[in-house]
Order: C-alpha cells, then structure tokens, then sequence
C-alpha cells in the first residue's frame, strides 16, 4: 500500500474520503491511496494508460476504485 505524490503524509481523518486504485503503477505496492477525487480520477487515468501500453491480445486487466473513509482498509 502507498500514498501517491499528491496524496498528504498524514493519516486521514476518520470523515474523510480516500480513494484506492489498483492497480499502483509503481508495482511494489498494492493500490494508490488519493483523498481527492479529482486528483482519483487523474490518477486513474494514468493507470489505464499504462494498462494499454502493456496488454497483449485477449488479455484481461482489472483496475479497481474503491471509495472508503479515512481508518478504513
């Protein structure tokens, strides 16, 4: 698990909206943790960037956004 660059250093507040993403495009961890959903969806876009620079024919990826609270796993 890892914070994106944008992402605060901080642990969220139990309120707050985090968003994960998987896959991470840095593939030593699991998922991005973003607590905006613009900079979320930004981030997504990437993914799915570098999902079609690497699949193969008949290929599947899946890529995951998951909206949580702040605390939550």
């Amino acid at each position: 698990m890892s914070e994106t660059d944008q992402a605060s250093t901080h642990p969220p507040n139990a309120d707050t909206e985090v968003w994960q993403i998987s896959p991470h495009l840095d593939s030593s961890f699991d998922y991005a943790i973003i607590g905006d959903y613009r900079d979320a969806i930004a981030y997504a876009k990437e993914v799915v960037e570098s999902v079609f620079d690497k699949i193969s024919i008949g290929e599947q990826v899946q890529i995951t956004i998951r909206l949580t609270r702040g605390g939550e796993g």
